[in-house]
């Protein structure tokens, strides 16, 4: 039976010769059957595509959102999805209660394939963006912005410099997959021809065509000025491109219908087929009224389909577009660290885009696209779609313009764009509201392959915790978030999908109804000490508030780290206490509930406190560690020259030994200031005499009449900040202050302390007080973790929830510091030790 007559006309436009099969060919094609089963072998250990997404809120973009709901996807493509979707038995299942997932972010517009030189001709339609884009190209930075699919423009980047008229054939790719053939992630290896209008395509470098025989009839000077070189000529190239690709394609008919002369070959209008058959569009770049009018009337004259690109004044021509059916590709509004329209004052040469005139077109029934306006913002596609909201347009429809919109226009939409039966499993996970600020892309999927996840491999040896809400201390915050424990430290905190070792026995701990926070912090108390241990040795010189051997009085000597008093603390949330002696000596950080007791005390010599200033015992000190200094720089002079050195050391007193590591900076000095008139004092003795690091702690006494903006100003300049001691609320001439509220406006930076044993448990209902009164939640959560980790050298222990340090966690029914939230689960070097009996037996098997 004979093909119909139009696909031989488009074999024979591109080229192609029809005939018998020759025997080489069977041949070739034998030798090949034979290395199939080889080919199948190499592919065996590619990556499932077989798995089922559990639980998750599904946007699919062309209908309804799916509340809890599953998605089955087979071999790389969507089998079902909905809320009563039944997940086949033995297949791989992601548990996502909680997160997001909608379908893969399509870049309607991109120069990745551009190498930014363009072809000679004026007319190029048969050049092909495909074969300039890299298959190799390291897309993770699109990956991480949820983009799995981007469209390749032909030519050089519209406004970068002079481009042509009609620069070729765009293409649509994948941006990861198929590692073993990368071929596979074509999309559509010729989608729209693109055709530039405006000043930079008429604006052309003459073509230089060196003669063969150079003489002087014949000379060397020959220059080809291209076409077009005005408006007009612009859409007289056009109507002649186009006519010459129908006449083209009539002698074609006529040589295979009544045998007439075979004509020349034309590669232009062979290529151009596909527009004049109905098949591709032109893709216009055209912002001035009148380019799009022309073009309008050109592609209505001609019977032919035209996207606009750029679209600056297609405002103007509202009705007339969408009464056409033409949609318009418009740059995104968000570039990071730029505002768009420049000098607002000053005309643009072709016209300026005004992010209302996108909204109207929308409500007007124009098919809207966005696109990142540069390469670099690729991966802020899904800010694009957030920017259309802000001005107005409806979120579900935003989407779209990121997603089904261009992939409709793009003819891809039988394969991408949405989440429907049937197509590619190409899927975006996220912790939340795709347009919200804070939901990150967690996991990309391509082809049902997992191409992106920040969360990495989980081993046998792990603990896994999921989150509802992860706050990790040092600012981020993720819905849905994870935190990967091994061998008690933190291995990973953040975003992500759990993958890959979910399929081996390791321990789950399900919050992800809850809220997870770092160990809190106790900046000072007593606790698990006893009466007789506050008091330090007897020989201590009096008045002296640190001399003698006050000064290397420890408080956490005398405390049993396994004493059971201590998980008191612990079930409210407290893993680490600074223990401070009661007068005088050194302050120590205490892992409460330490997984192994031993090393439960994390840094024994964490400050000196003073309870009284003394510049008589300070200036002791510093003589003792100027000749300590002294004989030290001369021994090791002597050590570089190979001298011998007989100098006698300083006598060595233990009064004055711990004082060393103040004048070093090595632990700062947590002086005791009783108000705001007390601290210039401190802060000319320990920061300005003698250039120790200070704590100020207590302002116990403190008056709301004082002069805090003066005591914030020394505080933020010279010192490490407060530590403020409870009660954090009080009640001064008859009204309440909130001094952490009040600190925290003045941008003091503070932790706050107990300064109690058992009564420590309390302090986080004290905090939890100062919030409800007014003080920010975020910055309560601060002071009991990451401001006392970094004011007592800590932090790379403990204070936040970040890879290397330990596995300190709280678990909370509710946000931080509500009153109504309750510790559920504490964590201690990655081992749980309240909240056993909710969490045990916690293990994902895959069901």
């Amino acid at each position: 039976m004979q093909r119909p007559v139009h696909q031989r006309e488009l074999s024979l436009a591109r080229g192609r010769v029809s005939g018998a099969l020759r025997p080489a060919a069977w041949c070739l094609l034998a030798m090949l059957a034979a290395l199939l089963p080889a080919v199948l072998r190499a592919g065996e250990g590619a990556p499932p595509r077989t798995f089922a997404l559990r639980g998750a809120t599904i946007y699919t973009v062309s209908g309804e959102i799916y509340e809890n709901s599953n998605l089955v996807v087979e071999d790389g493509r969507i089998k079902a999805v909905g809320k009563d979707v039944k997940i086949p038995a033995g297949i791989k299942i992601h548990d996502l209660r909680g997160y997001v997932v909608m379908p893969g972010l399509l870049d309607a517009e991109t120069n990745l394939a551009s190498d930014n030189r363009e072809t000679l001709g004026s007319l190029s339609p048969q050049v092909r963006a495909l074969d300039g884009w890299d298959f190799y190209r390291d897309n993770r930075e699109l990956l991480r912005g949820g983009v799995t699919s981007v469209y390749l423009a032909p030519g050089v980047p519209v406004g970068k410099t002079r481009t042509r008229l009609i620069s070729g054939q765009g293409a649509v790719v994948k941006t990861a997959g198929f590692k073993a053939n990368p071929r596979m992630r074509v999309v559509a290896k010729s989608s729209g021809f693109q055709v530039t209008l405006g000043e930079l395509s008429r604006i052309q470098p003459s073509i230089y065509s060196p003669p063969v025989g150079a003489s002087p009839d014949n000379p060397f000077e020959v220059l080809v000025p291209p076409l077009p070189q005005s408006r007009a000529g612009e859409f007289l190239a056009l109507r002649q491109v186009i006519s010459r690709a129908r006449g083209y394609r009539d002698s074609l008919a006529g040589h295979l219908r009544a045998g007439t002369s075979r004509p020349a070959y034309d590669p232009i209008s062979a290529s151009l087929y596909p527009v004049i058959s109905g098949g591709d569009h032109l893709r216009v770049r055209a912002n001035k009224a009148r380019d799009i009018y022309h073009i309008l009337e050109l592609a209505r004259e001609a019977g032919i389909k035209v996207v606009i690109e750029g679209g600056a004044e297609a405002e103007k021509l509202t009705s007339w577009l969408a009464r056409m059916k033409v949609p318009v590709i418009f740059p995104g509004a968000f570039q990071s660290g730029k505002l768009p329209g420049g000098d607002l004052q000053s005309p643009a040469i072709e016209g300026r885009l005004q992010e209302e005139s996108i909204l109207r077109m929308h409500r007007a029934g124009v098919s809207v696209i966005l696109n990142s306006p540069t390469d670099a913002e690729g991966k802020n596609l899904l800010l694009q779609a957030a920017a259309a909201v802000r001005i107005g347009m409806e979120p579900h429809e935003a989407l779209r313009t990121i997603t089904l919109n261009p992939a409709r226009v793009l003819g891809v939409a039988d394969r991408i764009g949405s989440i429907s039966e049937g197509k590619d499993a190409d899927l975006v996970v996220l912790g939340g509201d795709p347009l919200s600020a804070d939901n990150r892309v967690q996991a990309v999927f391509i082809n049902g392959e997992l191409v992106f996840n920040r969360a990495p491999p989980i081993t046998e040896d792990c603990t896994v915790i999921r989150a509802g809400r992860l706050i990790i201390g040092s600012g981020a915050e993720y819905s849905n978030g994870i935190v990967i424990v091994r061998k008690g430290k933190i291995e990973y905190a953040g975003p992500g999908l759990l993958h890959d070792g979910m399929d081996k026995a390791v321990r789950v701990i399900d919050a992800s109804s809850q809220t997870v926070i770092p160990g809190l912090i106790d900046a000072g108390g007593t606790a698990g000490s006893r009466a007789e241990s506050l008091v330090p040795g007897f020989d201590a010189a009096p008045g002296s508030a640190g001399a003698g051997k006050a000064a290397d009085f420890r408080l956490v000597d005398s405390i049993d780290p396994r004493d059971p008093a201590l998980m008191e603390l612990v079930r409210a949330g407290i893993t680490t206490a600074l223990i401070a002696p009661p007068a005088a000596g050194q302050v120590s950080a205490l892992k409460l509930a330490a997984r192994d007791p031993a090393a439960a005390v994390i840094k024994p010599y964490a400050a000196q406190y003073f309870s009284k200033s003394s510049s008589k015992t300070l200036k002791a000190a510093k003589a003792y560690h100027d000749s300590w200094a002294a004989f030290e720089k001369k021994k090791e002079a002597a050590e570089k020259k190979g001298a011998e050195f007989k100098d006698k050391a300083p006598k060595l007193q233990e009064a004055y030994e711990p004082y060393r590591a103040l004048f070093t900076g090595a632990v700062p000095a947590l002086v005791e200031a009783p108000n705001a008139a007390s601290v210039p004092g401190i802060v000319a003795l320990y920061t300005d005499q003698y250039k120790i690091r200070v704590l100020c702690s207590g302002l116990a006494s403190l008056k709301r009449d004082e002069n805090l903006a003066g005591m914030a100003g020394l505080l933020l300049a010279k010192t490490g900040g407060l530590v403020l001691q409870n009660p954090l609320v009080v009640k001064q001439d008859n009204k309440t202050v909130n001094w952490p509220q009040r600190l925290s406006a003045l941008g003091i930076t503070f932790s706050v302390r107990s300064r109690v044993a058992d009564g420590a448990r309390l302090l986080p209902l004290q905090v939890s007080y100062a919030v409800r009164e007014g003080w920010n939640s975020r910055l309560a959560l601060r002071s009991m973790t990451t401001v006392p980790a970094e004011q007592f050298g800590i932090s790379d222990r403990v204070g936040s929830i970040e890879k290397g340090k330990d596995a300190d966690l709280v678990i909370l029914s509710g946000a931080p510091f509500s009153l109504t939230s309750r510790v559920l689960g504490v964590m201690v070097d990655g081992k749980l030790v309240h909240g056993v009996d909710k969490f045990k037996g916690q293990v994902d098997a895959n069901e």
